[in-house]
């Protein structure tokens, strides 16, 4: 009750309790208790008693449940599955808080949370990491945990994911469990080899086309050959596509474990 009245009056700090104490006696009989607590140090005491550890895996825990709830009242029984990351800038000292990747406010402390969402809309699960986590950071340990929480009954059709998630553990994980799977692939130089190697693409719309081939990293830990599709879009004919670009030509690049045409890709991911 002490903490209520303190924010009620406008309070912020644990400081600020002492902004309601000239009247107390007032409140006691307004909220019929028979103690407020009159320092702050009284209901600093009170939070540090708390294992604020058990309580955040708990939290975490009753969230997940509840998305499962509500897909389950939703009547989703299959959906795609889609892995992001985002950046939270942090001011002050805040726990977890670091350096890093930080495109709006360049060198300020942030954390990177991990977030998966299905393609109906819901978010079904958060992992919130320090601000110097790479994006795919805890991959596989997050899509386990997650589909574990969704349940048995939930199919998920096909995982998407940005280039943050290409990566040899990642893609040995889903393959090795059967999910299917589109993966945007960052243009490493050995791989536009492949792509400038190419002789026939397939024309799906004007100035779009597209293109597969098979590949595999010399590097022992990526242990198997992955299908890769590029999308190629004619600027001069689709000037939206890459508003940065100044060559001709603009490639989109993913892997996939999918059974369907290579055409179909770009409107499922592009």
């Amino acid at each position: 009750m002490g903490q209520f009245l303190t924010v009620l009056g406008g309070g912020y700090r644990f400081a600020h309790s002492m902004m309601w104490s000239h009247g107390v006696e007032a409140l006691r009989q307004v909220f019929a208790v028979d103690w407020l607590p009159l320092a702050s140090s009284t209901l600093t005491r009170f939070w540090n008693k708390i294992n604020s550890q058990a309580l955040v895996e708990r939290l975490a825990d009753s969230s997940r449940l509840l998305a499962k709830d509500f897909i389950a009242w939703e009547g989703i029984w299959e959906d795609n599955f889609n892995l992001d990351s985002t950046v939270l800038t942090r001011y002050g000292q805040q726990q977890g808080a670091e350096k890093g990747y930080n495109p709006k406010k360049p060198g300020r402390p942030s954390h990177h949370p991990l977030l998966a969402l299905l393609g109906s809309g819901y978010v079904v699960d958060v992992w919130n990491r320090s601000g110097n986590c790479h994006s795919g950071q805890g991959a596989v340990d997050f899509f386990q945990q997650t589909t574990m929480a969704l349940g048995s009954s939930f199919r998920v059709k096909r995982v998407l994911a940005d280039t943050s998630f290409y990566a040899s553990d990642f893609t040995d994980y889903l393959q090795d469990h059967g999910y299917r799977y589109i993966i945007a692939v960052p243009l490493w130089p050995i791989l536009q080899k492949q792509i400038l190697s190419i002789q026939e693409w397939q024309k799906i719309a004007e100035g779009i086309e597209v293109a597969e081939f098979e590949f595999g990293h010399s590097d022992s830990k990526w242990r198997r050959s992955l299908r890769y599709v590029v999308v190629r879009q004619e600027t001069t004919v689709r000037p939206n596509a890459s508003p940065t670009s100044t060559v001709g030509v603009v490639n989109s690049f993913i892997i996939s474990k999918n059974s369907f045409k290579s055409s179909l890709h770009f409107r499922v991911f592009c």
